[in-house]
């Protein structure tokens, strides 16, 4: 079990499709920030803003099969995979900005489609597995009363965070599956290995994405982040 859970890691590292759902990460976003709400003025309630900054986060950029994106999905996947492209976040340019939006929204609707497949193919996540997941976040955060303050400041409940946990099991299933089992690895070092992982992905993705129904909602190519007309992909 041990080996097949390393395997599972590795590739999904390879891939550059690691699991997403528990970034603990508290780097500003590479990108411009969603706009927030104004402060509240006189005679508005305090709670006001904080109510603002709640609808930015949730406002939907991408659907994927009905399944909604949000913005603050976006953000923290724009967080988790920045150090791609740039060591230094101060260095970031627009042009590197707008690339880190586009390549975490594709990853965002790649793990949307491919989670929908592993259920589609009856895999199921075990309670167990799920269990494991969050114990590693835990031991991550390092101590009972983060692990509460984690959920609070992502809005998440114990029941939705196992829900999320979930499908990060099941995404580590169907790449598993459908990536690094099919891949000859043979005896070949790791630099030879990763070129075929991402061969392997591209022409799994292009089939889920044959039949999907991807709207894009949000303008890639600008930092303006106030919506746009969507566009079926």
């Amino acid at each position: 079990m041990r080996g097949t859970t390393l395997k599972m890691m590795a590739m999904a590292l390879a891939v550059t499709v690691a699991l997403t759902g528990f970034s603990c990460t508290k780097e500003k976003s590479p990108g411009k920030e969603m706009p927030k709400a104004p402060p509240a003025g006189p005679g508005q309630a305090g709670g006001d803003h904080q109510k603002g900054v709640a609808r930015e986060k949730k406002k939907i950029v991408a659907i994927v099969n009905g399944t909604d994106i949000t913005a603050d999905d976006l953000m923290k996947e724009m967080n988790r995979i920045v150090h791609r492209y740039v060591g230094d976040t101060k260095k970031r340019t627009p042009e590197i900005d707008k690339r880190v939006k586009q390549d975490a929204l594709n990853l965002l609707i790649f793990r949307e489609l491919a989670i929908e497949d592993a259920i589609r193919q009856g895999m199921k996540a075990s309670p167990e597995a799920i269990d494991e997941v969050l114990k590693k976040l835990k031991t991550t955060l390092g101590s009972e009363e983060a692990y509460r303050e984690y959920l609070l400041n992502s809005g998440l409940t114990e029941k939705s965070l196992r829900t999320h946990a979930g499908k990060d099991v099941l995404y580590a299933m169907i790449l598993d599956k459908e990536i690094y089992k099919k891949v000859d690895k043979g005896d070949k070092p790791l630099n030879e290995v990763v070129p075929l992982f991402e061969k392997k992905k591209v022409e799994w993705e292009k089939g889920l994405r044959k039949n999907a129904r991807v709207e894009i909602l949000i303008p890639l190519g600008e930092q303006n982040e106030k919506g746009g007309a969507s566009h079926p992909h």
